[in-house]
């Protein structure tokens, strides 16, 4: 996996008409605020820009937001616009890079962007994936409404694929590299075809 930080997200609000920038620094930021003054949203903003299926935005917030987030993988910057089910990549000069309204093609560009490798193996078809995007950003997001009630839902949809904890953070921590848990999950399914002959 590589670098990856975020520098900037932009919220438009085309039915207000309004908008709001947040600089983010590099080593650390606070959101503070009273209850219902949307921290949540900015922070699940930042990943649903990404493709993330995060819990709703704030009741107050308007559902159709725009998000742009400026964030540098390895040193290069760039820009995710998200409009509606659009996804737009940008790079440091304003041009497109890619858009695309398919999710599997976002989680094709985005794993090639950010170097991320992981193939999971999927609950109902026993098929090996690569994971979504949100399995990137899983061990760096707590989210408080889904987090500390159940440890591992930041997100929504994660069990699509079965035992996904262990080698998400494995991945994110370098303590096993992408190829080792292609290798397991093809081990498995070989397993699982020779149970079916057998």
């Amino acid at each position: 996996m590589r670098s990856f930080r975020f520098d900037k997200l932009w919220l438009l609000s085309e039915r207000e008409q309004k908008a709001r920038v947040i600089p983010l620094k590099r080593n650390s930021n606070a959101l503070v605020g009273t209850n219902h003054t949307g921290k949540s949203t900015v922070s699940r903003s930042l990943f649903t820009a990404f493709g993330c299926a995060t819990r709703p935005l704030g009741g107050e917030w308007d559902k159709d937001v725009v998000i742009a987030v400026e964030f540098n993988v390895e040193g290069q910057d760039y820009t995710m616009l998200r409009r509606g089910t659009v996804h737009t990549l940008f790079d440091s000069r304003h041009s497109v890079v890619w858009a695309t309204a398919e999710s599997g093609e976002l989680r094709d560009k985005l794993s090639s962007l950010l170097g991320f490798s992981l193939s999971l193996t999927a609950n109902r078809s026993s098929e090996i994936r690569q994971a979504r995007p949100a399995f990137f950003f899983v061990p760096f997001f707590v989210d408080q409404d889904g987090s500390w009630d159940s440890s591992w839902r930041t997100f929504q949809r994660l069990g699509e694929f079965q035992q996904w904890e262990r080698p998400t953070l494995d991945l994110a921590l370098g303590i096993r590299p992408p190829e080792y848990w292609q290798a397991s999950n093809q081990l498995a399914a070989k397993r699982r075809e020779l149970d079916d002959v057998v």
